[in-house]
């Protein structure tokens, strides 16, 4: 089974992104969020994947972060759910703001997920709660893998180079162990999530989130006031 893939990123015209491992191209569908972290073609490139094998097929799901693999290998654990709204919903929120979601048990936000209705959503948040304990301890476990990654790769940077092999940089997701607690940050980045999954541009999101944001909305309001102001209303 596979766990990661570390190569040169040749393609990401789709969210199934093309990988070069030592000649070999592995196909790679990935979530937004992990997407938007990627690094220009022609750069090299870790990622966490899940390998999931069926019975005339297989396929690579990959994840800039750790948490975002383990999240997604319980997402998918659910009943009657599978890795396309397992990817969407990690498409449209960052983890600690899904975190968020299922402790405070918040339908709205999850059926705003394409794919979800409002039957799915509360059964998800139900058996997602009572596992709550495992995704503790998955949370702090991806944590410790970060850091172990970022520590493993500062490494191999300052190592010397070889004819064989000269020494690029590669591109390893930063890592930011107060990230649960900005909760601006967290709103305002899924809902920049949420407006380029709609068909906006990234730098359309950032000055649209900008001119309208205040601190008591959520993301679900930050969401709607961008498209209001978007569409002139």
């Amino acid at each position: 089974m596979y766990g990661s893939l570390h190569g040169i990123l040749l393609d990401k015209s789709t969210n199934t992104i093309l990988i070069d491992c030592h000649g070999v191209g592995y196909e790679v569908t990935v979530p937004l969020t992990t997407f938007q972290r990627l690094p220009q073609v022609g750069n090299k490139v870790f990622l966490f994947v899940y390998h999931k094998v069926g019975e005339d097929f297989q396929q690579l799901y990959g994840f800039a972060h750790a948490i975002e693999k383990k999240l997604f290998e319980e997402l998918i654990k659910l009943n009657k759910i599978g890795p396309r709204i397992g990817l969407a919903v990690l498409g449209m929120y960052d983890f600690s703001y899904l975190l968020n979601i299922i402790k405070q048990k918040d339908v709205k936000a999850l059926q705003a997920v394409p794919g979800i209705g409002k039957t799915t959503a509360e059964r998800m948040l139900l058996e997602l709660n009572n596992r709550m304990e495992t995704l503790k301890e998955l949370v702090s476990l991806g944590k410790q893998q970060m850091q172990m990654l970022q520590q493993a790769y500062k490494k191999l940077e300052i190592a010397p180079e070889t004819d064989d092999e000269p020494l690029t940089k590669v591109i390893v997701p930063e890592f930011n162990e107060h990230e649960e607690d900005d909760d601006q940050d967290v709103i305002s980045y899924s809902a920049m999530q949420a407006l380029v999954s709609l068909g906006l541009k990234e730098d359309q999101a950032q000055q649209l989130i900008k001119k309208v944001y205040t601190p008591e909305m959520t993301v679900e309001k930050l969401i709607k006031a961008c498209l209001d102001f978007y569409k002139g209303k």
